[in-house]
């Protein structure tokens, strides 16, 4: 069983709590070698689950378990 790796978002925002607790890492600018470029974000889009979608599989699951 193969497990997914995080996604671009999810990364952005490990960084930032590590960068909030103290580390000396730096978020890289646009331009920097090795930064997300605007192709990437685009990309993660695509992929991306809405909260809404998430929400409404939640409650038509609730839904079917009163019944």
């Amino acid at each position: 069983m193969t497990t997914a790796k995080p996604g671009l978002y999810a990364n952005i925002r490990a960084k930032k709590e590590r960068i909030a607790d103290g580390s000396k890492e730096h978020m890289r600018k646009p331009s920097e070698p090795g930064a997300p470029s605007t192709e990437d974000f685009e990309k993660s889009k695509k992929t991306a689950k809405s909260k809404k979608t998430e929400k409404t599989k939640k409650a038509k699951k609730t839904k079917k378990a009163k019944k």
